[in-house]
Order: structure tokens, then C-alpha cells, then sequence
């Protein structure tokens, strides 16, 4: 018979240190769950911080302009809230741009100008390629976006080049389109293999021969190879102009070459 002075079974027989050791496992389950709890009022009651911290993106360009035109702002966060309304509204001109809907880029450029958002190379890049990619009979606007980048000291890029000349040589604007690529050129502007190839494209369908004999030995001279393709252009511009004896001379260069000529 067990005596009644003996322990019995059950919590009251563990030693203190494992009773010890357990509360310490129970608080620390509780503790981070506490920490996150704490963390999120705190941001809770304080949206402008967290705001400056996440804002950047995704945030809808009508969040980020009503942001920036009637928040309470500090400098840093002004600054940081422009550059990101500034990006969306060059996606936004991107966009419609790429879906055809040239009007709609139009208007978000034009929307950035009047509320004084100062647009920038990429806009009115996205703006040039809208007018010239995917619309027709646009080349007057394409160019009056370019030449107001001018007009503003903003340097147009490459790419913007390539598209204004693509949008001129698309509408039958030769002539306008090799005047691009003379005045890319007088920039000192890195020319792009497609840039010349565009131009040679306009040089076929305008018939300008000397142009296009002219190109072909600048891509040469840069180390950039016309291909048959580019030769069969510019023999075309000849055959166009008919100046049958430089086309033979293109004919026998590009032979020399070991180029197929397409007949």
C-alpha cells in the first residue's frame, strides 16, 4: 500500500525547472504573433509613412495623380511620388500605343504637359512610336511630338529616331525619312542596323538612288553587313530611278559578295 505522503501523479510531480522551461515555449509562440500585431497598428495609424514606403508600385496612375495633387506631401515624398506617376503614365502611353489606340497615348502626353508633370524623353519616345507603329497618316503628329522634344532641350534617343522615320517611311514620306537619319547622324547617334535598313526601305519606294547607294557603303564602313537585302533595296531604288548602269554596278557588288540577287 502506497503511503499518502507520496506525490501522486500528475502536474504536481514535476520538477520546477521543465514547469519553467514550458512557460518560456508557451510565451515565445505568443511573442512574434504580438510584435506583427503591434507593427500593423502602427502603420495603421501612420498611412503617409507607409505610403512613402510602398507607394512606388503597382499604385494606379489615379491614385498616384490624386496623390500628388491634393496629398500633404513632404519634398522626398513629392519627388518620389512624380517619378512614379511619371512611369505610369509612360506605360500608360506604351499601352495604348501597342493596341492601336494612337489618340488615347496622345491625350495621356498631353494630360502630363497640362498638369505640369513635365514628361520626359521616355514619354514623348512612347508618343512618337504611338503615331508611327500601329497608325496610319500620323507622320505630321509624330513629328510635331518630336520637334517639341526639341523644342524642350530634350535629346530624342535612337529609338525614338527609328520610329519617326518608320512612321514617315510608313506614309510614303521618303524624302522626310532620310532627312531623319541625315540629322541622326549629325547628332553622332549610335545608327542601328534596322535604323538602316528602314531607310533603305524608303530609298526603294521613293526611287532615291543616291541615297540608297550612299547607305550602303556608311553600313560598310560601320562594319554592318547590307545582306542581299539590303543590296536588292538598293538596286530597287535604282530600277525605280532608272539608272540602269548603277544598277548593274550594285548588281555586280553585291555578287562579289556571294549575295543572291531577287529578280
Amino acid at each position: 500500500m502506497q503511503s499518502s505522503l507520496l506525490p501522486a501523479p500528475g502536474r504536481g510531480s514535476e520538477k520546477p525547472a521543465v514547469c519553467s522551461q514550458r512557460w518560456r515555449a508557451f510565451r515565445r509562440s505568443f511573442a512574434l504573433p504580438a510584435i506583427l500585431l503591434v507593427a500593423s497598428c502602427s502603420l495603421w495609424h501612420a498611412p503617409d509613412a507607409a505610403f512613402a514606403r510602398k507607394h512606388v508600385f503597382p499604385t494606379s496612375l489615379r491614385d498616384l495623380r490624386t496623390r500628388i495633387q491634393h496629398g500633404d506631401l513632404s519634398h522626398s515624398e513629392y519627388a518620389s511620388t512624380l517619378e512614379s506617376l511619371k512611369k505610369a503614365y509612360e506605360q500608360e502611353i506604351f499601352k495604348w500605343g501597342r493596341r492601336g489606340k494612337w489618340q488615347k497615348s496622345l491625350d495621356f502626353l498631353t494630360e502630363m504637359d497640362e498638369l505640369s508633370f513635365d514628361p520626359g524623353v521616355p514619354a514623348f519616345a512612347a508618343t512618337v512610336r504611338a503615331l508611327s507603329e500601329r497608325a496610319r497618316k500620323q507622320w505630321p503628329r509624330a513629328l510635331m511630338v518630336f520637334n517639341q522634344m526639341k523644342d524642350r532641350d530634350l535629346a530624342p534617343d535612337t529609338s525614338t529616331f527609328h520610329w519617326a522615320m518608320a512612321g514617315c517611311a510608313k506614309d510614303r514620306q521618303w524624302q522626310l525619312s532620310i532627312d531623319l537619319l541625315r540629322e541622326m547622324q549629325r547628332l553622332n547617334l549610335p545608327t542601328r542596323k534596322a535604323t538602316y535598313m528602314g531607310a533603305l526601305h524608303a530609298c526603294r519606294w521613293g526611287g532615291l538612288w543616291q541615297d540608297a547607294i550612299s547607305l550602303i557603303e556608311e553600313m560598310e564602313n560601320d562594319a554592318l553587313d547590307p545582306q542581299a537585302t539590303g543590296f536588292n533595296k538598293a538596286m530597287d531604288a535604282c530600277l525605280t530611278a532608272h539608272q540602269d548602269d548603277w544598277y548593274d554596278i550594285m548588281e555586280d557588288k553585291a555578287a562579289a559578295r556571294g549575295y543572291e540577287i531577287f529578280l
